[in-house]
């Protein structure tokens, strides 16, 4: 127990280290080490909706579908037939020239391909969109799935602790003789063992309700 304690020690003074470098090397400070309590009922559609509407990353991809849109009408602009009609003027030494005047430019071939481009473009900039909210959904689905699953057994494996009172039962079956000191301390030591693993559990649900809350302050968060 000693041995596990001096480990945690070691660990747990590394962890407020590197906190305090992402904290621009000013300490970080815990009052106590008890979890701030996890709300009872999480909206998965919620978390996602705030995400796709509050997600940087998901507003440079609509800027850049905007920006597609326009380049292709600039350059469906520029491919098509140009016509002029007028009215022009010409003088000379001995004449002047007076009339009407009718043309039309025809656009390169380079000016088609560049319409073929932005459309190619167009339909990029939408698959990209498209396959990153994809993915960032499947991830905020997959982390709420861990999250529900973790949950259920924190709540079996706290109330199974709760209701079996191990160590008082232990305690009073030792002094009344029922047991040896030493099927007291074997006993116990599963007890302990399953505390450890409740507290574990803990520790891994709080984890992913961060990662999952995440999402939730993704308008918060600068790349």
């Amino acid at each position: 127990m000693q041995t596990e304690y001096d480990l945690t020690t070691i660990q747990l003074d590394n962890n407020l280290k590197q906190l305090s470098t992402l904290n621009g090397g000013n300490p970080v400070v815990f009052n106590d080490s008890i979890y701030e309590p996890i709300p009872d009922n999480i909206n998965l559609d919620s978390v996602k909706n705030k995400f796709i509407n509050e997600d940087p990353q998901l507003k440079i991809y609509e800027l850049n579908k905007q920006i597609a849109q326009t380049q292709k009408k600039i350059s469906t602009a520029r491919s098509m037939h140009a016509f002029e009609v007028g009215y022009t003027s010409e003088f000379a030494e001995s004449e002047n020239y007076h009339g009407f005047i009718l043309g039309m430019s025809i656009p390169l071939w380079e000016n088609k391909n560049t319409v073929k481009y932005a459309k190619i473009n167009i339909i990029a900039t939408d698959a990209d969109c498209e396959n990153y909210i994809f993915t960032k959904t499947r991830e905020i689905e997959q982390i709420f799935a861990e999250y529900q699953k973790e949950r259920q057994l924190y709540n079996l494996s706290a109330s199974l602790i709760n209701e079996i009172e191990s160590e008082r039962l232990l305690q009073m079956a030792l002094e009344e003789g029922e047991i040896s000191g030493l099927e007291y301390f074997s006993e116990i030591s599963f007890f302990y063992q399953a505390i450890d693993n409740l507290l574990l559990i803990e520790r891994e649900l709080n984890l992913t309700y961060c990662r999952l809350m995440k999402y939730s302050l993704v308008g918060l968060i600068v790349y």
